[in-house]
C-alpha cells in the first residue's frame, strides 16, 4: 500500500485509516483550533506516527505534553504532508486497496 509518509525520520502510517477516522480527525483538528487544546490531536498522533526523530516514543500519551514548540509545529506539519501526499497518490490513481 502507499499510505505511508516515510522521510527525514519520520514514518507516519494512514494504511489502517478509514473514512471515519479522517473525519473525527479532522473534527478533533478543528476543534483544537477553536479552543486552542491540542491535545486533542494526541490519540490520532499516536495512532498514525510510528517513528520520529525525536527521543520520545510517539505511541507514548505523555510525550506529546514534553514536545517544545518547535517539535510541536514539526509533528503538525509532518502529518499534515502525510494527508497531503496520500491525496495526491489517490489524485493520480497510485493508491489501491
Amino acid at each position: 500500500m502507499s499510505e505511508l509518509y516515510d522521510a527525514d525520520g519520520w514514518i507516519i502510517d494512514l494504511t489502517d485509516w478509514k473514512r471515519k477516522d479522517k473525519r473525527a480527525f479532522l473534527r478533533d483538528a478543528n476543534k483544537a483550533d477553536e479552543t486552542g487544546d491540542e491535545s486533542l490531536l494526541d490519540p490520532h498522533m499516536m495512532r498514525i506516527i510510528k517513528k520520529w526523530p525525536f527521543e520520545a516514543d510517539p505511541g507514548d500519551p505523555a510525550t506529546y505534553d514534553e514536545l517544545d514548540l518547535f517539535q510541536t509545529a514539526e509533528v503538525s506539519y509532518r502529518v499534515s504532508e502525510a494527508l497531503k501526499s496520500l491525496t495526491a497518490q489517490i489524485q493520480q490513481g497510485r493508491v489501491s486497496n
